[in-house]
């Protein structure tokens, strides 16, 4: 059970989806019509639930009903992802009569009464969360949601892409980035809370010492303009998102993540994943992905001058980008593989599904 969504949630959705024992549990997305996975997963039974970015009071409950309509008789457990998900699907699945969970994929703030009450009939439907780090989890029980409720299962990616060979300066040569030029990459939504205005002005105080360097900032958002007028003559290079950023990261010296909040940081997996240092502002589940001084630096949200000194001090040194790199893939490797992720949330499907009924034998009937 999905809300529209980009990033981190949509490639979330998509591994659980493609990886889930099919000969245990038979999955169906339920989403608006213009939710698209990240990457398509094959052969996957879908309805479409027209659920909205935002709370509409009248749209949530059509909603509701049709998600119960769809559930009643048919459904073991319902997963809902993020808390407009979460609100939709444990009101339908509660009124259909059967178990529910969620998954908090970014930091909860309640700042309103809306979203507190919302909170409350979450935390009480709900048989499980999960938060995809342990700042996740914390933010969710100051919410209210009981911690006995709670478990934390991070994000896991799978490495089969980031094991494919590339050339990376034909890569370079694609996007205009000259060979021996030191390159930071920087990949996500371009919004508020990803803090690459930092990143920016961080940027143009490490060229005024490195006019050599280099800036591939990959997304997309509604910070777009106002981002590129920000760089003006600078040496950054803007593209929006694009289907496989692996050879980027092959290609790049260093990968920032200059965030003033993130859940956990899939982009962090990634460049881990790829064996690329990372640097990333000391904010939500970040601190627990990247361990400081091991896998890459963290430095203080919103701090320009602590982000271009930790951005220059691993262009210059080569050996310690390498052993960063090298003990990243490795963190990924036996913490944050997709297989992990996945056999831990078939651990919870199982302990949530009641004992008389069969994920195995359970029978699907298509909608009319």
């Amino acid at each position: 059970m999905a809300r529209p969504a980009t990033g981190g949630m949509r490639r979330h959705i998509s591994t659980l989806l493609a990886g889930l024992d099919r000969e245990t549990f038979s999955p169906t997305l339920f989403a608006p019509p213009d939710f698209t996975l990240d990457p398509p997963v094959p052969n996957l039974r879908r309805i479409d639930i027209p659920i909205r970015a935002r709370t509409a009071p009248r749209a949530d409950w059509r909603a509701v009903r049709l998600l119960t309509q769809q559930l009643q008789g048919r459904f073991e457990l319902v997963h809902g992802h993020g808390l407009r998900g979460a609100w939709i699907g444990a009101l339908a699945a509660s009124r259909a009569g059967i178990p529910f969970m969620f998954t908090a994929h970014n930091l909860v703030s309640p700042s309103g009464f809306l979203l507190r009450f919302c909170l409350r009939r979450i935390g009480g439907r709900t048989a499980r969360a999960i938060a995809v780090s342990q700042a996740v989890a914390e933010t969710l029980i100051a919410a209210g949601i009981p911690a006995e409720k709670i478990t934390v299962v991070p994000n896991g990616i799978s490495l089969a892409p980031f094991d494919t060979p590339f050339d990376p300066l034909e890569t370079r040569a694609t996007y205009g980035i000259p060979a021996g030029a030191p390159l930071v990459l920087a990949i996500g939504r371009l919004a508020p809370e990803k803090g690459f205005d930092v990143l920016i002005d961080a940027f143009q105080k490490l060229s005024a010492r490195l006019p050599e360097a280099c800036l591939a900032l990959v997304g997309s958002g509604p910070l777009d303009a106002p981002l590129r007028a920000r760089a003006g003559e600078s040496s950054i290079l803007f593209t929006r998102m694009v289907a496989n950023v692996t050879p980027l990261l092959h290609a790049a010296d260093v990968v920032a993540i200059p965030s003033r909040q993130e859940g956990q940081g899939i982009v962090a997996l990634e460049a881990m994943a790829a064996s690329k240092p990372v640097v990333a502002s000391r904010v939500g589940g970040l601190v627990e992905t990247v361990i400081a001084g091991e896998t890459g630096l963290l430095v203080p949200p919103e701090d320009t001058a602590a982000l271009a000194a930790a951005l220059e001090s691993l262009i210059a040194d080569p050996a310690r980008r390498a052993a960063l790199g090298a003990a990243g893939r490795k963190r990924v490797e036996q913490e944050y593989t997709a297989s992990r992720m996945i056999a831990r949330l078939e651990a919870v499907y199982l302990s949530l599904i009641p004992p008389h009924t069969s994920t195995g034998s359970s029978p699907f009937t298509s909608p009319s």
